[in-house]
């Protein structure tokens, strides 16, 4: 470059720079001229982060920009001076433009006989950065020069300094101290050591060329030039600038890809989730701290269990979902092979026929509806139900043969497919629908005669299987899947909470009698395979054509769903790895590998209610726990009880009499056929629900913390004992979770 061109090029510069100090002065007057007022928006995109129980930032969700903010007292002296001394040294005496700079950069070009140095301040580098496009025009430098006088008017010199580096880029996709820190050096800003300071101000004006991942022995030259001008300028002592030099450069490797490495089908969920709620723009721009349920221990084994086993080429896909029956708590979710080829959820996203899995809800639904378990049918097979306008043929699974009649306990531990089909016929499709929607199917699910045996023609996702079997595990109260516990802002400032709220959706014995029977399937039937060496109970599922294969089971601490089949389609599954593809073989097989090591350390428990193993021959009926006989909707206390058949109680309870049944309820209760609401303020809340659902009431609850209140007790109801209730309506229960 010649000398005429680098004087013409410095005037010109320092003429536009003028003219530009000149045109933010005279911004209020002249109404051409950039004003500061019009960009309303001085904030920037900002790295929303998504942690697991444990606190592990497990993803960062981000647009063009990964950034985080943070206030300058988080920023390390060392730091700001550093980038201060190379970038704009007279940054506390100038007003946005410093002509001195400007003059010494001529300069320096004319001597240099090319663009060496340049003369923009920190305020303006921040304005080009973040208020207006990067182009180099004439109008772009008075803009610049205008907004950076008008912002230092506006802003104290610590204000703009703490937005400057929270935005200036420092490579490998990392905007600002924070997130250059965290991603480099595994720290916080705050941590910064002298010679990691250096390094990071050393970056700011070539990134790329200096970068360590790059070019390390340009980064300690560069880091070396930084030390240098901050011992020159008095910022660091002659001890600190030698033991710096000698500080060797480590830097972690940064991925870059945008797929989440941990558990990246449960991050996609919850990014989903999130986005549905407040939109894609706060989700990539807002700062959100989101903390989540997934526990990466568990979420390592439900990955080895699943993909340690289905590991040849050629191999069905499998899928997980595994939830803490207590809270809700999605605790592991394995939703495919490979994130980044298919992003499609096979745990939540896919719908697939769930077999005889789904035998335990129409179990639950007969037991619901005062079918006793001990009740028997023909079991031989092929049966012909005859319907409205056709006749069904039912076969049991495989051709399966057995004799004579067959009670839906041994129905249930051998899946025999024509015992269920007249079971449902007793008991109502539409029945079965609807129990299936209580426990936890949020498909649709048409109350079509094959559903008792997982005849849907638009299936379940496993996740929703997982949640139909929580529900059993944790007494009949059906608590809604959680991925998210809490959201906050960059600041911290909450923006969503989590609550843990539980529904009675069935009795607690029902729920108990299912629980008894399906342990069965483990212990002596099709689902042996599973055996977890503890008290455990779950169902095989396996579609009629083997496109899907099912295992679905539970404890009173998890429950867990495994599906294998082929994410294309229904496409039917031949033998993977010698065994067949029923639910009872590798399904069986993944679910139990995954459960013995998740609960390993955690002490073995049965479900309540486990001496109750329901045989031959007996019914259960629900009692007034005063009178000993049938309840009715008026009892305040009620329990379900068997009994041998033929001597159960025949009569119903005549000390509190049902409303309906009378011309002239008693004195204590509403004319309407309402129930006065019981009062169970700190009583347990089994024994509270007890009490509300055998009125007739459907019971709801949340928990929160109490530092008075024992834990599991109820502190407070809605509507207040002695209020006037209808038969149906909820009752809503706040209970201790314990101290904070």
């Amino acid at each position: 470059m010649t000398a005429l061109k680098i004087i013409g090029i410095s005037l010109l510069i320092f003429l536009v720079i003028a003219a530009g100090i000149f045109a933010g002065v005279a911004a209020g007057y002249m109404g051409g001229l950039p004003k500061l007022s019009a960009y309303k928006d001085l904030g920037h995109d900002q790295t929303s982060k998504v942690y697991s129980a444990d606190g592990t930032v497990i993803a960062t969700f981000h647009a063009e920009q990964n950034r985080e903010i943070i206030p300058l007292n988080e920023i390390p002296k060392n730091v700001q001076n550093a980038v201060i001394d190379m970038e704009d040294e007279r940054f506390y005496k100038h007003h946005g433009v410093d002509l001195k700079a400007i003059i010494r950069a001529v300069y320096a070009n004319l001597r240099s006989r090319e663009v060496s140095e340049g003369a923009s301040t920190i305020t303006q580098q921040y304005v080009r950065n973040s208020l207006i496009t990067p182009e180099v025009t004439m109008s772009r430098k008075i803009k610049e020069a205008a907004l950076a006088y008008q912002l230092e008017q506006k802003y104290s010199k610590d204000k703009i300094l703490e937005m400057y580096l929270n935005t200036i880029y420092f490579g490998q996709g990392c905007y600002g101290v924070q997130t250059a820190s965290e991603n480099f050096f595994h720290k916080k800003a705050k941590d910064l050591t002298l010679g990691e300071s250096s390094l990071l101000a050393g970056l700011v004006g070539a990134p790329n060329l200096f970068s360590p991942y790059t070019n390390p022995d340009l980064t300690y030259k560069r880091r070396a030039e930084v030390l240098s001008r901050l011992l020159k300028n008095k910022h660091i002592t002659k001890k600190e600038y030698n033991a710096s030099l000698k500080e060797p450069i480590n830097v972690f490797p940064i991925n870059l890809s945008e797929t989440p490495t941990i558990a990246p089908y449960f991050v996609e969920h919850v990014k989903l989730t999130l986005i549905d709620k407040y939109g894609a723009n706060m989700v990539y721009r807002g700062g959100l701290r989101i903390h989540t349920t997934i526990d990466l221990r568990l979420q390592g084994i439900a990955e080895d269990a699943i993909w340690n086993t289905l590991n040849e080429p050629g191999d069905p896909s499998g899928a997980l979902a595994s939830i803490d029956p207590k809270t809700g708590y999605i605790k592991a979710l394995v939703g495919g092979r490979d994130f980044n080829t298919n992003k499609f959820n096979l745990a939540t996203q896919s719908k697939r026929c769930p077999g005889s899995s789904f035998k335990a809800v129409a179990l639950v639904s007969a037991l619901e509806n005062n079918i006793p378990p001990s009740r028997s049918y023909d079991a031989s097979s092929p049966r012909y139900i005859k319907l409205a306008d056709e006749t069904w043929r039912v076969e049991n699974y495989e051709g399966r043969q057995f004799s004579g009649s067959m009670s839906i306990i041994e129905a249930t531990v051998w899946s025999v497919n024509v015992v269920y089909a007249q079971l449902a016929m007793d008991v109502g499709a539409g029945k079965v629908a609807e129990t299936a929607q209580k426990l936890g199917v949020t498909s649709n699910v048409p109350p079509y005669p094959a559903i008792a045996i997982g005849g849907l023609p638009e299936g379940v996702s496993p996740l929703e299987m997982a949640s139909v079997y929580a529900t059993l595990a944790n007494d009949g109260v059906y608590m809604k899947p959680i991925a998210i516990t809490k959201v906050t802002d960059a600041q911290g400032n909450l923006i969503e909470q989590a609550k843990i709220e539980g529904k009675a959706v069935i009795s607690k014995n029902v729920a108990r009698t299912a629980n008894n029977i399906l342990k069965q399937v483990i212990s002596r039937g099709t689902g042996s395979r599973a055996d977890i060496g503890r008290p455990a109970a779950g169902k095989t599922g396996t579609a009629e054509y083997k496109q899907d294969a099912w295992f679905v089971g539970h404890t009173p601490d998890l429950a867990t769903a495994v599906w294998m089949g082929y994410p294309e389609g229904s496409i039917t599954m031949d033998y993977v790895h010698g065994y067949p593809p029923y639910g009872g073989s590798l399904p069986a097989i993944m679910w139990q590998r995954f459960m013995s090591a998740a609960l390993e350390g955690v002490p073995p428990s049965d479900f309540p209610g486990a001496e109750n193993i329901p045989g031959g021959g007996e019914v259960m009926v629900s009692i007034c726990t005063e009178s000993g006989l049938l309840a009715n909707p008026a009892c305040p206390s009620t329990k379900d009880k068997w009994f041998t058949a033929g001597q159960e109680p025949k009569d119903y309870c005549n000390i509190h009499t049902q409303p309906a049944q009378t011309t002239q309820p008693p004195a204590d209760q509403p004319h309407d056929g309402s129930v006065s609401v019981a009062g169970v303020e700190g009583q347990s809340l089994g024994s509270a629900t007890s009490i509300l659902t055998g009125q007739g009431l459907v019971v709801v609850f949340s928990k929160q913390t109490s530092e008075t209140v024992p834990k599991d007790y109820v502190i407070s109801q809605s509507p207040g004992a002695g209020s006037s209730a209808q038969p149906g309506s909820t009752v809503t229960l706040v209970v201790s979770d314990g101290p904070p």
